[in-house]
């Protein structure tokens, strides 16, 4: 088994509370299972910040305690088609006798994300999405700068935004 915790937009070069609570739920599912990884992907996507997502993850985990020789980095995926397909190369390479794969994102998008997953590891794999992270109020309204400099975002208008309504 192996824990894949996607990455998200970054904000600094320290997780936002968000991205903390994605990694705190991957070590929790890692803890619980009898996974081989902690699988962190993120590429670095904003250009304001020097580093990549899934290193922020990491050292975010490390820093809680979590031991780094369990940890993976997949540092070139910009969205989730990349943590996906990126993954997959890792988890061939690294741990190929794994037959789940758990993934662990936000619960809104946990449906996009599985079905990607499973298109990126294919049969040959179970792809678990039930390690969610539900949305925070508090986050959620942050501004993105993907979205315009004034836009807040909250987790209905960015999913009607998504979902063309």
């Amino acid at each position: 088994m192996v824990i894949v915790v996607l990455g998200e937009w970054l904000r600094s070069d320290a997780a936002h509370s968000h991205l903390r609570r994605r990694v705190d739920v991957g070590v929790e599912a890692f803890e619980e299972t009898d996974a081989e990884y902690l699988l962190c992907t993120g590429a670095r996507t904003n250009p304001e910040v020097p580093r990549a997502e899934c290193e922020v993850m990491a050292d975010y985990a490390i820093r809680r305690g979590f031991d780094p020789d369990y940890i993976l980095l997949e540092d070139e995926a910009h969205d989730t088609r990349g943590n996906g397909y990126f993954s997959r190369l890792l988890v061939d390479e690294h741990a190929p006798e794994t037959e789940t794969v758990y993934v662990v994102s936000s619960r809104m998008h946990l449906r996009r994300a599985r079905y990607i997953f499973e298109q990126c590891f294919d049969d040959a794999y179970e792809i678990d999405t039930h390690y969610a992270v539900d949305p925070d109020p508090n986050y959620d309204e942050f501004p993105n700068p993907r979205f315009g400099d004034s836009a807040k975002k909250t987790v209905s208008s960015s999913t009607e935004s998504h979902l063309g309504t």
